[in-house]
């Protein structure tokens, strides 16, 4: 939704119109769903990294900028609340298999050693 008034800037509110018709019948532009796409790659990606970083020591932290888009993104208006909680579900998935293949190869790594960890 546009954030301007109405006169003046009647161009917006008429794309507006139009995009919120398409929703209406189910229709989306591919540019909508691109930009749904690379918000959630981002979101995902950062998520990951801010629920891992405080356990894991090999995990870069997020910077101020980094944090400030996470946050941007779960203030959008265009993303549901349902919308970012799929994308923690996913991101937590997502991170519970970075652990499991990280403690994974320590294991293989551990008994290519013959550390006797069998």
């Amino acid at each position: 939704r546009p954030t301007s008034d109405i006169h003046g800037h009647a161009r917006e509110w008429w794309k507006y119109a139009v995009r919120c018709i398409g929703r209406l019948n189910r229709r989306r532009s591919w540019a909508e769903f691109f930009i749904a796409y690379r918000k959630s790659r981002r979101y995902i990606s950062l998520y990951t990294r801010c629920s891992l970083q405080d356990a894991q020591q090999w995990i870069k932290p997020l910077s101020d900028s980094e944090r400030r888009i996470m946050e941007a993104i779960e203030q959008d208006c265009s993303v549901s609340t349902e919308g970012i909680m799929m994308w923690r579900n996913i991101a937590d998935a997502q991170a519970d298999r970075k652990l499991q293949k990280r403690e994974e190869a320590f294991l293989n790594e551990m008994m290519g050693r013959g550390t006797g960890l069998a």
